[in-house]
């Protein structure tokens, strides 16, 4: 007989269970004091946290229809409604009090040379590629909820190039990427993308800033390499760039298009 593989992702966490029998096994916190993280996985009367513990999917993180429903979906547009607006109208040089704060001190994302430009950008479709650390936790009434903590802390570019892996060493492979992208193009344009290649978009990673030592891409899927973008290389048929990097740090023939 072969040797059976060990576990890995949420059976290698919930293995040895049930690991909480006996004396002083499986203590109790008073909720007066601290309030514990939600159980997942395995629950200590044994039934397993829905759709979590799959063998065709050991690393994943199934969302019920219900969690996606009435908690993730709601709270994600109510985000879109409060960050777009003031991101329009940043662009538009109007920015309102809300984004003020964002137009000193040499902020590296909307530096002295956007804030002067005359006119604004109002060419400019507005997208948000917003990598957000959610989490479960649970609340005072010992209920699992949904909680956005902010954005992740390794920056935006690398917790975006993380969302489309799958597992360790896997991810999505040319057909997945490409029709993600062709819906990002067709939803902030009105000409259909068949071929996001062809429609002009191009890819510049991003390095590492001053005081953010962390905020690289880190390593970038496979199938990111025929849309790289090099400095130095001709803007020519580009229409979408598509990086992380502050806009004081691009290249200037980026900066002036």
């Amino acid at each position: 007989m072969g040797r059976k593989s060990p576990p890995v992702g949420w059976q290698a966490l919930a293995a040895g269970w049930p690991w909480f029998r006996g004396d002083d096994a499986y203590p109790l916190p008073g909720y007066s004091e601290v309030n514990p993280p939600p159980r997942l996985v395995r629950k200590p009367y044994g039934t397993p946290y829905p759709l979590l513990v799959r063998d065709d999917d050991p690393f994943g993180w199934p969302v019920t229809e219900y969690e996606e429903a009435l908690e993730l979906d709601p709270g994600l547009r109510e985000l879109a409604r409060e960050l777009l607006p003031l991101l329009r109208w940043l662009a538009q040089g109007k920015p309102k009090e809300a984004v003020q704060s964002l137009l000193h001190d040499d902020n590296p994302y909307w530096p002295e040379e956007l804030v002067r430009h005359q006119g604004g950008l109002p060419h400019e479709r507005c997208v948000l590629l917003l990598p957000l650390a959610l989490s479960l936790t649970q609340n005072d009434r010992c209920q699992a909820v949904w909680t956005l903590f902010g954005c992740s802390e390794q920056g935006p570019g690398r917790a975006f190039w993380q969302s489309f892996a799958t597992g360790p060493d896997q991810g999505w492979d040319q057909v997945q990427a490409d029709h993600f992208f062709r819906r990002l193009l067709n939803g902030a344009n009105d000409e259909p993308a068949s071929d996001p290649y062809q429609s002009g978009l191009r890819i510049l990673p991003a390095e590492s800033i001053g005081d953010f030592p962390s905020w690289d891409d880190g390593l970038l899927p496979s199938w990111t390499e025929r849309f790289l973008w090099s400095p130095g290389q001709s803007l020519r048929g580009i229409k979408y760039l598509l990086t992380f990097r502050p806009f004081a740090s691009l290249p200037p023939p980026v900066r002036k298009a």
